[in-house]
């Protein structure tokens, strides 16, 4: 346990003046470059993963810590969206509501419906975000379509992803 702060309890639930107030804390930090386009709030590069945990006050395992960073790394080119960040630590008490920003965050090419590649980084994320979604990793691609596409186009929507994750969630803490 880290000496610079003291973590909140897991099931915390943040103010929406928190919310802002880490929005603000990230835009502090030595790496934050603004959005090009003036919509959103910016970015800070991966290599303050450790500080950008910090200011919300959880305690992250080393392994947690890495494998954020790569996924960071890997989807959005070493930068941390601070717009994206600040959805994920609304929906931190609820899973669900995680897994919705999860998910939309991973649709990387904002077509509306998961890849291979994007569902390889949900799936990354949530091994570390909770220990219980353990065997998921042995979920193929090809059977998470099967299980997923409610309407069976032969997709997986951001909805039908999220609520295949929900379902699996729900199972296997019984």
């Amino acid at each position: 346990m880290s000496e610079e702060y003291s973590p909140l309890p897991l099931t915390y639930i943040y103010s929406e003046a928190e919310h802002e107030a880490y929005r603000e804390g990230l835009k502090k930090l030595p790496t934050y470059l603004p959005d090009p386009d003036g919509r959103g709030s910016g970015s800070v590069s991966t290599s303050q993963m450790r500080a950008a945990l910090i200011l919300v006050k959880k305690e992250n395992t080393p392994e947690q810590v890495a494998t954020y960073t790569a996924w960071w790394d890997k989807y959005y080119n070493g930068r941390i969206i601070i717009d994206i960040i600040v959805e994920m630590l609304k929906g931190i008490h609820s899973n669900e509501m995680f897994f919705r920003v999860l998910v939309k965050g991973a649709d990387l090419d904002e077509d509306g419906f998961i890849s291979r590649d994007e569902f390889k980084g949900i799936l990354e994320i949530l091994l570390v975000h909770d220990a219980k979604l353990a065997a998921l990793e042995a979920t193929t691609f090809e059977n998470f379509v099967k299980e997923a596409d409610i309407n069976l186009d032969g997709k997986v929507s951001l909805e039908e992803c999220v609520n295949w994750i929900t379902k699996k969630q729900e199972a296997l803490q019984n």
